[in-house]
């Protein structure tokens, strides 16, 4: 892995988690944080939808920068959500030459962001997935954007490089604010649902999903169980450990930490609590 992969991928790390903190009561579609919420995930995700329609039945234009401040207003949402969330946290870290796409998989009915600098092969960008399970991957090992998906399937809804994402943010804060308007209003909805015992369709309720690529993982875990590759694997797992900024008192435990996941890329769960989860 390049020096430049890896800071990527930890400045995607920081976007990934700070994403999941700001959508702290979590997915509201997913059983997990459904139970663990006991249904209140689904009912924010709800109680937003609700009130969206209100303002759309008042005349109300809803952008993206609505649909993100409204995500974290309820502090849930649903794959779209997390990304476009996702999206807008990273535009602060952009480089020069970069772009970061809310990305689509319509027949999947699933989205999530990508970090993409344009001319570089699209197996080179890296997937920014805060709804599925784990961290941020290079495209290529991603169940939705390995080599072999076509790309129908994998298509960018809008991108914002750094000087378009300034505008975007500027645009934020204006719709955070209004937002807050109404914000008694969503509390409103979302204890209305709560007090019918609302909970989403069966049909529209996913499992944890890996964001790793099932051929992928056995892969590393055939690579990680073959006792020959163990002095090899250590080493690797101590240089990308401090690529990703690990500080030299907890690396040999990152690193194992590491290796560990690289084991079982897709066990579930894997992702940390979220505050409200």
């Amino acid at each position: 892995m390049s020096e430049s992969h890896a800071q990527s991928l930890a400045e995607a790390s920081e976007t990934l988690k700070d994403t999941r903190d700001a959508l702290s009561f979590g997915r509201g579609n997913v059983d997990a944080d459904l139970e663990l919420t006991q249904g209140e995930s689904g009912q924010r995700v709800a109680a937003s939808r609700v009130v969206n329609q209100r303002l759309k039945e008042s005349g109300a234009k809803l952008g993206t920068s609505h649909t993100v401040a409204m995500a974290e207003l309820v502090k849930a949402g649903l794959c779209s959500e997390h990304g476009d969330v996702a999206v807008h946290r990273h535009i602060p870290k952009l480089k020069t030459g970069e772009q970061i796409h809310k990305i689509a998989a319509p027949r999947s009915d699933h989205g999530w962001a990508e970090l993409r600098r344009p001319g570089s092969p699209k197996e080179n960008a890296i997937v920014i997935d805060a709804w599925a399970e784990g961290g941020p991957i290079l495209a290529e090992d991603g169940s939705y954007t390995h080599r072999h998906i076509s790309d129908d399937a994998r298509v960018s809804r809008y991108a914002y490089g750094p000087a378009l994402g300034r505008r975007a943010l500027a645009s934020l804060e204006k719709s955070r604010a209004q937002l807050s308007n109404i914000a008694v209003s969503v509390e409103s909805a979302r204890s209305e649902l709560s007090d019918n015992g609302y909970w989403p369709e069966s049909e529209r309720i996913w499992s944890p999903e890996p964001v790793i690529e099932s051929g992928f993982a056995q892969r590393v875990q055939a690579q990680c169980e073959d006792s020959k590759n163990a002095e090899r694997n250590w080493s690797a797992a101590m240089r990308i450990a401090r690529q990703l900024g690990s500080p030299e008192e907890t690396l040999e435990k990152n690193a194992r930490s590491l290796l560990e996941l690289a084991s079982d890329l897709r066990q579930v769960p894997q992702n940390a609590k979220r505050p409200n989860v």
